[in-house]
């Protein structure tokens, strides 16, 4: 097993830890950073608008910088909404607000996890299954669909 399928086992199990074994109701974004000596970091980054990201995006490049960190993983509860050509093209700009996922009504709650190293990046998503309670009680593995693309994302850029 590669390093970066190492990192999204080992993410996917934390998210199975947080929500499923400690039951907490929200998994919060997550960062495992490796550096060469094969040391780990684990830094937890909440963030409620892309203001927030934009300012957790410089401080994460400047902590990879300074741990000499040569990959890292990052798990996140998201939303997941499939889009048509129709409803919008990539080359026409970001996406309109009321086209994303968490606005629609199609959408489905994932666990979204990525790893990355300098040269590649790899994603893996489960689907968040809850009973008649709301509770959460399994993580379904989720293969991203036919014609469907892993997210291209700042995240991936960060060693970069």
């Amino acid at each position: 097993m590669n390093v970066l399928e190492t990192l999204l086992t080992l993410a996917g199990a934390h998210a199975q830890t947080v929500l499923l074994e400690f039951k907490l109701c929200e998994l919060s974004p997550t960062w495992l950073l490796v550096n060469a000596d094969g040391h780990c970091s684990l830094i937890e980054t909440p963030w409620r608008d892309d203001a927030q990201k934009e300012l957790i995006w410089r401080q994460l490049r400047a902590a990879m910088a300074a741990r000499n960190t040569v990959a890292y993983s990052f798990i996140t509860e998201a939303w997941v909404a499939q889009l048509t050509p129709e409803q919008w093209n990539p080359d026409a700009g970001p996406l309109p607000e009321g086209l994303r996922p968490a606005k629609r009504a199609d959408r489905q709650e994932v666990v979204l996890a990525l790893a990355a190293d300098k040269t590649s990046a790899q994603w893996r998503q489960w689907t968040i299954v809850r009973d008649h309670l709301e509770q959460i009680i399994r993580l379904d593995p989720r293969p991203f669909a036919t014609g469907e693309q892993a997210p291209e994302s700042w995240m991936t850029e960060l060693l970069k």
